[in-house]
């Protein structure tokens, strides 16, 4: 699957703190420098440190460093498996249930700019953005149950990302 550009912007954003309408797991500490979040438990935190600074060609910062080669030490000499070295892709919840749930962030992916552009091209066209708006949009691109009201919180997570460009 290749990510359109739209969509890694917010993840980047995401992954930089900074405002996105992409979600991040709120069971790990979101403030803080890359480095104290690592510190807290997400282990993708020092993951992201290495992309983040790869992708604006700035070195990587000592501590990730450091801390990719323990952990693949430890994948190396089989303490511990690639997941329980590096953390599941999300978070556990009560009861050993996957964190953000796999479906959602698939969905979101794949419907989130979608409907914005829909709700945007239709406005543009003179139509209220309003319930009804939403309701429609979200039956003709199949958005699922609740179609109004997730195209609604796509919508407004992007306008509101947009705002602040």
């Amino acid at each position: 699957m290749t990510i359109a550009p739209r969509l890694r912007k917010a993840i980047l954003d995401a992954a930089r703190g900074n405002n996105s309408p992409w979600p991040v797991d709120k069971h790990y500490p979101e403030k803080g420098t890359a480095e104290q979040r690592f510190e807290g438990g997400d282990d993708q935190a020092m993951l992201w440190a290495i992309a983040l600074a790869a992708e604006d060609d700035d070195p990587i910062p000592k501590w990730a460093t450091a801390a990719l080669m323990e952990k693949l030490l430890q994948v190396s000499v089989a303490a511990k498996d690639w997941d329980g070295v590096f953390g599941p892709p999300r978070a556990k919840r009560g009861g050993g249930a996957k964190g953000a749930n796999e479906e959602k962030i698939r969905h979101r992916a794949e419907y989130m700019f979608r409907c914005f552009d829909a709700v945007e091209e239709r406005s543009a066209g003179g139509e209220s953005v309003d319930t009804g708006l939403f309701d429609d949009i979200g039956t003709k691109l199949g958005v699922g149950a609740r179609s109004g009201s997730i195209v609604s919180r796509y919508y407004y997570a992007v306008k509101n990302w947009r705002a602040e460009e």
